[in-house]
């Protein structure tokens, strides 16, 4: 800070001139809390600026009689050097005004520096080292008159120094001088050029533009001035040549290197500043509400090395500064920019940050090599329903992100009205999309031996159609309806947005009506309520299921769990997800899986009994209900581009040709009990109609 700004001195002074800072302000007690006070270039300052800053002092610490108010003040300068500049003095009141002449000036102790530190640093040569020295001594014998030369118009006159050829280099090789010293810089290098142009005076315009083209302009190269092209890197040092603001300390002749922090799009926050930003611009429109389709902004979207997306907010009347500004696909070194909290209306991106941009930015173009080409927010088929708006917890709707989705297009429909004609009423148009991904594989995809009647042994069973889940997800969902599927997998998360389980009717599969406890389909009357098992230390136990928006712990804790799970292809709705039927644990399944090989080897009957305790009055009664109204699962359905094995078939025919019970595979079913089971669920369902 220099003195007139830190200490508030006058501009015009006089000999009772004071500073402006009174006592109870924040500057007044820093000053009074302030125990030693530097100032350099002393001898070029006015030695009233002392005189005021002396009585100033005094008045804030209430010590009168002492100098200073007992602080201790340091004044650093070269007197040789220059004198106080004052604007229209003749030379006897710039003599008046150095500090020797003030009443300060014999209370202060002198002290001589006789040492140059610059020749102490270890890291310069013999020769440097002899440059250095020769230069110090050169400068004090200027300012001790011991070197001059005659003025050709006034002989005696012998204040003129010549200045030898290796202290002041020419202009050319200080440009070579300054780019060998910007090329030792890492980094990629920024040019910035200077916008020339020659002021009229009077009516002189036209006349002043023709002699003095930009061109022509372009060419000068001024002293204390910057060149027409300016290269600088990030960590250059560089000098001001003038006072930029004194108030942060950008002044004349200030040493400061080139600091930018970069950042990347995942770094940004809705609370980030002063950033600056590497990115390309990947897409720019103008955006429009509709239904009356209403421009109200203008936004772009910008992608950086890492291959993140971020969107750009600009105001609807700079449109054409930034449509000119940004260039498609061009990449740049963005600063001066705010962040903020992405809106949820028209959402483009998942990002929760979005950048603001306005007219006092920084653009710098920059290569485009490192930066991706393009950029998409890519959704299966599966997961198109959670894209859909959904009410939160307020009854407020949230609007997903755009998203993009590769499909063929089957058809299109008319452009028909929707919503309430007299609020807000807007048109659509329907679009069929056929899965490309799911048509490749449909067409090239061999379909699955599919086992759909279940086995006798409860751990044979469990790994009934066992694929890998890469494998099932290649299917056709509409050619396996109502095939239970067994892979293993890791359930990564649990949609909380949905109904846990759906209560539907065992024979048709439609909804339950739901009467207080009971349920009940239109068509087959009365079913059983939900229920699930969970296997525990103990055994297994039934738990009757309660509200369907409320999961069940027990469901929860299945996540991010290694397991083996059962499922089937929901394909009642629009889309078509999963339906999970149960969950086992990977290392019990291994186990159990073992033994049972082992059991079958030997030629013994497996066991898949299991030591539970005594039920509950729940658990029966979720029994005696599963029982009752459990519809036959065993009835075989004709499936497309698959292959459905009987089992009961197929063990019967390998019994013929293997000729011995004990070399059934896992698969082997007892055809009697298979027809006698089908005899018990047709008594069961004629029961269940008439009742």
């Amino acid at each position: 800070r220099t003195a007139h700004s830190r200490f508030k001195l006058p501009l015009e002074l006089t000999e009772e001139s004071l500073c402006r800072i009174t006592k109870n302000t924040q500057l007044g007690k820093l000053l009074a809390d302030t125990n030693f006070v530097i100032l350099d270039e002393a001898p070029m300052n006015d030695h009233r600026c002392f005189e005021a800053l002396d009585r100033s002092l005094r008045d804030i610490i209430d010590i009168p009689s002492s100098l200073f108010g007992e602080k201790s003040v340091l004044l650093g300068g070269d007197f040789p050097q220059t004198l106080p500049v004052k604007k229209g003095a003749s030379k006897m009141e710039i003599i008046s005004s150095c500090i020797f002449e003030s009443a300060l000036c014999p209370s202060f102790k002198v002290f001589t520096l006789k040492h140059n530190m610059r020749l102490t640093r270890p890291d310069i040569s013999l020769e440097e080292r002899s440059l250095v020295n020769s230069f110090a001594s050169w400068l004090l014998d200027v300012g001790d008159e011991k070197i001059g030369e005659p003025a050709d118009e006034d002989p005696e006159n012998t204040s003129w120094v010549h200045d030898p050829p290796v202290y002041c280099l020419p202009p050319d090789e200080q440009d070579i001088i300054n780019s060998k010293v910007l090329d030792m810089v890492a980094g990629e290098s920024t040019i910035y050029m200077s916008q020339d142009e020659a002021t009229p005076t009077g009516n002189d315009g036209v006349e002043t533009e023709m002699l003095y083209p930009i061109e022509h302009l372009n060419t000068f190269k001024l002293p204390g001035f910057p060149p027409h092209q300016l290269e600088l890197k990030f960590g250059a040092p560089v000098m001001l040549l003038r006072n930029v603001n004194i108030v942060s300390g950008l002044f004349l002749l200030f040493r400061l290197p080139i600091k930018m922090e970069l950042s990347t799009i995942a770094q940004l926050n809705p609370n980030s500043t002063k950033k600056t930003l590497k990115a390309k611009i990947y897409r720019k429109w103008v955006a429009k509400s509709p239904p009356e389709m209403t421009p109200y902004a203008y936004y772009c979207i910008f992608l950086d090395q890492e291959g993140n997306a971020i969107q750009a907010n600009m105001a609807l009347k700079d449109t054409d500064y930034f449509d000119v500004k940004l260039q498609m696909g061009m990449a740049y070194r963005i600063s001066n920019f705010s962040c903020e909290a992405t809106s949820r209306y028209q959402q483009t991106l998942e990002n929760e940050t979005s950048l603001r941009f306005g007219r006092y930015m920084n653009f710098d173009a920059i290569s485009t090599t490192t930066f991706p080409h393009d950029y998409f927010h890519f959704t299966s088929y599966n997961q198109l329903e959670s894209k859909l708006p959904r009410h939160d917890s307020t009854g407020k709707i949230q609007y997903p992100a755009l998203t993009d989705y590769i499909g063929c297009l089957r058809s299109t429909g008319t452009i028909s009205d929707f919503g309430n004609p007299n609020i807000r009423q807007g048109v659509r148009r329907k679009i069929e999309i056929e899965n490309l991904k799911f048509k490749a594989r449909y067409e090239y995809t061999p379909p699955l031996t599919i086992y759909k009647n279940p086995h006798k042994d409860v751990q044979q069973d469990n790994t009934r159609n066992m694929f890998p889940l890469k494998t099932i997800m290649d299917q056709n969902p509409q050619s396996y309806k109502g095939i239970r599927f067994t892979a293993e997998a890791t359930i990564t998360g649990i949609n909380m947005n949905k109904d846990w389980c759906y209560i539907s009717c065992h024979k048709c599969g439609k909804a339950a009506v739901v009467h207080r406890e009971d349920y009940s389909c239109l068509d087959h009357g009365p079913q059983p309520g939900p229920f699930f098992s969970c296997e525990q230390s103990h055994g297994t136990r039934m738990y009757r299921a309660g509200r369907k928006k409320k999961i069940p712990p027990e469901i929860l804790a299945t996540q991010e769990k290694h397991a083996i799970i059962q499922f089937q292809f929901n394909t009642l709705g629009n889309l078509t997800d999963l339906s999970l039927d149960a969950v086992y644990d990977v290392q019990k399944q291994e186990h159990n899986t073992a033994s049972n090989i082992q059991e079958i080897n030997k030629g013994t009957p497996s066991s898949a009994s299991a030591a539970t305790n005594e039920p509950t009055d729940e658990e029966d009664n979720v029994q005696k209900d599963k029982e009752k109204y459990t519809a036959g699962e065993g009835v075989t359905q004709q499936l497309s581009h698959s292959t459905v094995i009987d089992a009961a078939k197929n063990n019967k025919e390998s019994d013929k040709q293997q000729g011995t019970s004990a070399k059934r595979t896992l698969f082997d079913q007892q055809s009697t009990e298979s027809k006698k089971h089908k005899k018990d669920w047709k008594l069961r369902n004629h029961l269940c109609k008439h009742k």
